[in-house]
């Protein structure tokens, strides 16, 4: 589906982008420079067999294998970068002159109420409906990933849903997926507990958490993953200085924005060599470090410290600039 260029205010979280060269993209948020969109290159054009076609025709090649801010980074390596003083640093962006389609995950689960083409879109109507049935707004609801670009193989693709809810009804909106989706199995969650530790350095205790909210499941035999995020860009002071350093988080426990991606709550205090700031944003690019912490508790993590042009204090887990590491702290409060 072709969209006129927008504002940044509609390019939320998990976008499409396809640009002139039939290279397939995926937009980071929803808060994004003048130039472009902030996104990930995912798959692109390739000469040789691939599970996934575009159009039925052309051959395409996933380069990004998993997702981690390493290889993030190293799939988007060949991407225009532009520094983002909100962010505090250089962020790969497909600019808008190259920006060929803007696809809405939103439109493809209204299109699917339609006309479902094959099995596997089939089934995602079948998902949404089920949601909708539940009192989920369809118009909250987004099927993305392989289906969104119209790239999927019906018999081995899955299902990616994302669903764009306000803090309020966060809980009630997992409340229903929780309902729809099946449990993974056993043996396969423990294989996806294992390749969340191994891949982001995290102990076995806080990946595990990061599926203790309903993330993945089984519809009706097809895995499903889901994303929660936000309806609107964030609200976000520009960085004034960035030092990457070891600190403690106190986090306050049942933070929705937590449980979304970006990832973003409150740290009450944060400890960093000798000094207590407190009530410092906490801002995560990648969900497994911030998951954990919608559970509350103390974090001892690498992180982007930045001081902020409103005189506040923000954390950035995930960047490229800070080899991230969290884990979970003995410091008791005093």
């Amino acid at each position: 589906m072709c969209m006129p260029i927008p504002s940044e205010s509609t390019v939320l979280d998990h976008f499409g982008v396809v640009d002139r060269e039939l290279r397939l993209y995926i937009a980071v948020g929803a808060n994004h420079p003048p130039s472009g969109v902030i996104a990930y290159l995912k798959y692109v054009p390739s000469e040789s067999p691939q599970p996934w076609r575009l159009a039925g025709t052309v051959f395409m090649k996933r380069v990004l294998p998993r997702y981690s801010p390493k290889h993030v980074d190293s799939s988007s390596r060949g991407m225009k970068r532009v520094y983002d003083p909100r962010l505090g640093c250089f962020v790969p962006v497909v600019e808008w002159f190259s920006i060929a389609k803007l696809i809405d995950p939103r439109s493809i689960a209204e299109r699917l109420l339609y006309s479902c083409r094959d099995e596997l879109e089939c089934l995602a109507l079948e998902l949404v409906s089920d949601l909708v049935s539940l009192g989920v707004p369809l118009n909250t609801i987004g099927v993305a990933g392989s289906i969104m670009f119209g790239i999927h193989n019906p018999t081995v693709s899955d299902i990616d849903i994302v669903l764009y809810v306000d803090d309020e009804r966060l809980a009630e909106v997992m409340e229903s997926v929780r309902s729809v989706l099946e449990p993974v199995p056993g043996p396969r969650l423990e294989e996806l507990v294992k390749g969340v530790a191994e891949l982001h350095g995290l102990p076995t205790e806080l990946a595990r958490l990061v599926y203790a909210v309903p993330r993945r499941g089984l519809y009706r035999g097809r895995e499903v993953t889901v994303v929660y995020t936000d309806p609107a860009p964030l609200r976000l002071s520009e960085v004034m200085e960035s030092q990457c350093l070891e600190m403690v988080l106190e986090i306050e426990p049942n933070q929705p924005g937590f449980l979304k991606y970006p990832g973003h709550g409150i740290a009450s205090r944060v400890r960093v060599g000798g000094r207590v700031l407190e009530n410092v944003e906490v801002l995560s690019y990648e969900a497994a470090y911030s998951i954990p912490m919608y559970f509350g508790g103390a974090y001892m993590c690498r992180a982007l410290l930045q001081r902020l042009s409103d005189g506040g204090f923000r954390v950035v887990l995930g960047s490229r600039e800070c080899h991230t590491y969290i884990t979970r702290s003995h410091y008791l409060p005093t």
